[in-house]
This record gives structure tokens, sequence and C-alpha cells, in this order.
């Protein structure tokens, strides 16, 4: 007799066996360390500035150079990079990979704080997010 064969004729026993075979996975998921998953904090940062109505040429002008000018002086900085759409810039930071990103946060706000009044009125604050 063939095991599919015996597994069409006794489906009771086959879900018994499955039953057994999830309950003791999940049973023994509890007692998994997570050595081999070490925590992992990002260190990049993009900051998205929208500018209703306008081209890219004046973002970029206007929006884009303006902020990086000033964000190039934030230490730990390794890497930045940005495009400039109609509507948007989006710029982004990459840190060095010990650096403690929650301070960051503040040091950037300060740092688009300082150029406010060089950037114009009506674009919308920029957003930060941290990853």
């Amino acid at each position: 007799m063939k095991a599919s064969d015996y597994a069409i004729n006794h489906p009771s026993v086959i879900i018994i066996l499955l039953s057994l075979l999830v309950f003791f996975g999940l049973f023994s998921l509890r007692f998994l360390t997570q050595g081999m998953f070490p925590d992992i904090e990002g260190s990049t940062a993009a900051i998205v500035t929208t500018y209703p109505g306008v081209g890219a040429e004046d973002i970029e002008k206007e929006v884009t150079s303006v902020l990086e000018d000033i964000l190039v002086s934030i230490p730990g900085l390794k890497e930045i990079s940005s495009s400039s759409q109609n509507s948007a810039s989006i710029i982004m930071l990459e840190f060095d990979e010990d650096t403690n990103m929650q301070p960051l946060m503040a040091v950037i706000r300060e740092k688009i704080n300082e150029v406010q009044e060089k950037l114009p009125s009506a674009i919308q604050n920029p957003y930060i997010s941290v990853g």
C-alpha cells in the first residue's frame, strides 16, 4: 500500500498528524532566540518638502539647494543626495553606521529652521523621516 493511498483512505489520521506538527512547531517557536537577528537601526534620513504648483527647476534653486547647503554641516553625514520634481523636493541623508538617529532629528529640524526665512513662504513644513 502506498502512502498516498493510506492518506486518502484515512484522512482523520493525516489531520491529527498535521495538527500535532503545527502545534509543536508553534510551541518550539517560543524558545527560539533572536541572536541571529540583531536590532538594526537605519542610518538614513529623508526630508520631503512640497511647494505646490512649482516646476522642478525652481524647486531645485529655491528649496533643494538652500536645504542642501545647510544640511551638509550636520556631524556624521556620509552622503547627501537629492531629487527635485514638480511640486516636491526630496533630500536623502546617509550617516555613519554608529550614528544615533534619535537626537539627529532635532539637529535636522534646527538646521531647517535656520534657513526658514530663505525658503519661499508658500512651501509646506518639510517632512522628516528617519529610517
